[in-house]
């Protein structure tokens, strides 16, 4: 099968099923509420210990939900991880557990299970107290939604937390029966598959295997500067700052772009931010920069003190205008791009990043890891000074502690 990555390399397999659909605020809350509700229980195995008992007579066969965000998508991804000391009985019975929790949840006359949907809510007031716990991670989030507005992109700083206060046990049960008739759904496999395992498989997930093509966020760039100050007393500092790349290419975005970003706001040595901000003028923290993936956003994040802000920003500026210029130590492309070449050789070894490169690549969303090789080894300091010239400062997000 296509869409399976047959390997005795590793001890275990893994199948992903990805339950995708065009990305709404709504959908959003719906989506965290189902990635906490599918695991607790069905309509065979209605008592959560019920489930975990089965699991651990699959020799502790795992069952993990989460809610991802690419491009323009939100993703319900349901991942199932079993050894590979399982019989092939014992695998079925895997595969028909996983099928369970996605397709025949606990719902009664179209209203989702009490019990379970109030141990659902408790956990996800606990996970919004705790982001409200943490003034560093929730400034860094609220900035990012405040650069990406309508992505989805930043946490429960976007107001998800409001949409899912609204979600009933009823409401709930009558979004799922709707949301599985009008989600594509995708499952793929890694392991050492027999082929009466892949026909099994088969048989149980029966759909239209359709690829998903990738459509990013491509932000616009805000005529003048957006400004947002946020003041919390007894915390430092911390000043974010949006960058936003016009019309970059799929090749700018792939290769040219992580150089860039390493060379911009990297670590000690290769990245101006850092040297500028803190090595050469003491007024930070830290200071680095991140690409937001599947978007044209390169986010700087700054701790310093309310003194120092503005000239935080103007060194910003100074970094991005050196690249621009050409002033780019030449034995740094080189040493950077052995690092992703060799990034590129241990991604055969490590699970998860070559089981996310198969589905990246069999969506047509990635290059293969020979193609990634040829591609970075064409960048020069020329397409790099040219990325750079596409990119603006457009947006501060200032978290103001106290000096």
């Amino acid at each position: 099968m296509q869409n399976i990555l047959n390997t005795k390399q590793f001890s275990g397999k893994i199948i992903r099923t990805e339950l995708i659909i065009p990305y709404t605020k709504e959908d959003h809350a719906y989506f965290i509420f189902l990635s906490e509700l599918l695991n607790l229980s069905s309509k065979k195995y209605p008592i959560t210990r019920e489930l975990i008992k089965i699991r651990e007579e699959l020799y502790d066969a795992t069952i993990k939900l989460k809610v991802l965000l690419r491009g323009q998508d939100i993703i319900l991804q349901i991942n199932l991880l079993y050894l590979n000391i399982l019989n092939l009985e014992e695998e079925k019975k895997c595969i028909e557990l996983l099928k369970e929790i996605i397709t025949n949840p606990n719902i009664n006359n179209h209203e989702w299970n009490y019990e379970d949907f109030n141990y659902a809510k408790n956990i996800i007031d606990h996970e919004y107290q705790m982001y409200e716990d943490d003034p560093k991670g929730c400034a860094y989030q609220e900035a990012l939604a405040f650069f990406t507005p309508n992505t989805g992109l930043g946490g429960f700083g976007t107001g998800i937390y409001e949409e899912l206060k609204k979600i009933t046990a009823k409401k709930i049960a009558v979004y799922y029966e709707d949301f599985m008739k009008k989600a594509q759904m995708q499952y793929f496999g890694m392991g050492n598959f027999s082929d009466a395992l892949q026909k099994h498989l088969k048989s149980i997930f029966k759909i239209e295997f359709d690829k998903r093509e990738l459509c990013e966020n491509k932000l616009i760039t805000n005529p003048k500067i957006a400004k947002k100050t946020k003041k919390l007393n007894n915390q430092q500092t911390i000043v974010h700052l949006s960058f936003k790349i016009q019309n970059m290419s799929k090749y700018e975005a792939e290769y040219v772009l992580p150089i860039f970003d390493d060379l911009f706001g990297g670590s000690v040595g290769t990245g101006k931010l850092f040297n500028k901000i803190r090595e050469e003028k003491g007024y930070a923290y830290y200071a680095y920069s991140k690409n937001i993936s599947f978007t044209n956003l390169i986010m700087v994040v700054v701790g310093t003190k309310n003194k120092f802000v503005d000239d935080v920003v103007l060194l910003a500026n100074q970094a991005l205008k050196e690249i621009q210029n050409g002033e780019i130590n030449d034995e740094f492309i080189p040493q950077l791009l052995n690092v992703y070449l060799q990034k590129l050789d241990t991604v055969y070894d490590q699970p998860k990043l070559l089981f996310n490169q198969f589905i990246k690549e069999y969506n047509g969303m990635v290059d293969s890891i020979a193609q990634k090789k040829e591609f970075y080894q064409t960048i020069t300091k020329d397409k790099i000074i040219k990325l750079a010239k596409k990119i603006n400062m457009d947006a501060i997000y200032i978290l103001e502690g106290e000096d």
